[in-house]
């Protein structure tokens, strides 16, 4: 049988603008990480050992999934990014070539310039893979 744990990212840095007196479509924002509580929460979780980890090509699920589960290859999929109303946090930033944890092979030329595909994508991926466990890192509505 198949598990496949679903993980919300930790606190971002967006969820606590206000508290620093900007307004959520702040252009500082776009793509924008977690916070010291966010870095905490994901460190805190329990989670189990996986066979494959996958996350939302957006900052703040990566940085989640990196101090929940160090020294994990995650895989990159842009099915589990986040469906926004077009405000900053949900737009992504180019990723880091040189990352060495982060296997970026699914996602279309021209990242992030393109749309993320549908979450059933991401779905029927999850379905076709071999692995028993697998733990996704992903946002509230994707």
């Amino acid at each position: 049988m198949k598990r496949v744990y679903l993980v919300r990212h930790g606190e971002s840095q967006a969820q606590t603008c206000k508290s620093r007196g900007l307004d959520r479509r702040d252009p500082s924002l776009r793509d924008c990480g977690l916070t010291a509580a966010g870095e905490a929460q994901a460190r805190d979780l329990s989670l189990p050992s996986a066979d494959l980890v996958v996350t939302s090509p957006l900052a703040r699920a990566i940085a989640t999934a990196r101090l929940a589960m160090p020294g994990s290859m995650l895989v990159v999929h842009p099915a589990a990014t986040e469906r926004g109303r077009g405000v900053p946090e949900n737009m992504p930033s180019t990723m880091d070539p040189t990352a060495d944890d982060l296997d970026t092979g699914l996602l279309p030329m021209g990242w992030p310039g393109v749309a993320p595909t549908d979450p059933e994508e991401l779905v029927a991926w999850l379905a076709s893979r071999p692995e028993r466990t697998v733990v996704v890192f992903t946002h509230y509505n994707t």
